[in-house]
């Protein structure tokens, strides 16, 4: 069995350069979290950005993290409806505003008709939204097949809870075993994010590190046991698959090889 991890506290969610609470949290390709806003200050308009963090170069702003802003919004509602209504309003006197992911998911989903019927999913309606997402009660336990789920994009992988979550420059996640079988990475790439909403091209010199942060909400969880044998196996299968491929090639090659004599 493993040992348990303790969830991260509300102060492992400090952003490193404001040193507040994460704000539409953002993840570099070394696996640091940063806020949206924290993150596009902190690149060069000239020259290739680094992490502010680790100085690990980037030179593609990240999309916000869907996983993490959403299990922020369930795990913290008070604390992360002053961040983004903070947020909004630095917004509004700039005109410059961040991306918005579905705010329904900010939300259990038994609340998900209310925010339709009362329209705070609404632009313009942020106010009324970040005011009800205040009102809520804190989950204790992190929605995980909701929010931290990896969609593969392989025929023969069915959706299931990340392990080891690499997030990609779209903002989505996946597993490490899961990115290094499916996606390449680096120049000449043609990959796409496997999200079948979104289906953005993947970018970045090699594969992301793991985002340690959302590693650590998955192996505190009940269920983490589970997903890392579950991921184990998925690794076997796709050794396996890889070898076999790989033995049918030189078969083909030999056979090739017999016709030619």
């Amino acid at each position: 069995a493993m040992s348990q991890t303790s969830a991260p506290s509300i102060d492992d969610w400090r952003c490193p350069v404001c040193l507040e609470m994460l704000c539409k949290p953002v993840v570099g390709a070394c696996g640091h979290v940063f806020c949206f806003w924290c993150e596009h200050k902190s690149m060069d308009v000239f020259d290739k950005s680094s992490c502010p963090t680790c100085r690990m170069p980037f030179s593609n702003l990240p999309a916000v993290c869907e996983a993490l802003h959403f299990h922020l919004g369930r795990t913290y509602p008070k604390e992360y409806a002053r961040r983004l209504r903070e947020c909004h309003e630095e917004e509004k006197k700039t005109g410059n505003f961040s991306p918005n992911p579905t705010p329904v998911f900010l939300f259990d989903f038994s609340k998900v008709n209310e925010i339709l019927s009362r329209g705070l999913q609404n632009r313009g309606s942020e106010k009324r939204l970040f005011d009800f997402l205040e009102a809520q009660e804190s989950m204790t336990e992190p929605d995980m097949n909701a929010i931290f789920e990896c969609t593969p994009g392989m025929d023969d992988v069915e959706t299931h809870v990340l392990w080891e979550p690499v997030v990609l420059n779209c903002g989505h996640a996946v597993c490490k075993s899961c990115a290094s079988s499916t996606l390449t990475f680096g120049p000449g790439s043609t990959s796409l994010c496997p999200c079948g909403d979104c289906r953005m091209r993947v970018v970045g010199d090699k594969m992301p590190a793991v985002c340690k942060l959302m590693q650590r909400v998955i192996e505190a969880s009940p269920i983490a046991e589970r997903v890392r044998r579950e991921a184990a196996a998925r690794e076997e299968a796709a050794r396996l698959n890889a070898e076999t491929e790989l033995a049918e090639e030189e078969e083909e090659e030999e056979e090739e090889e017999e016709d030619h004599d």
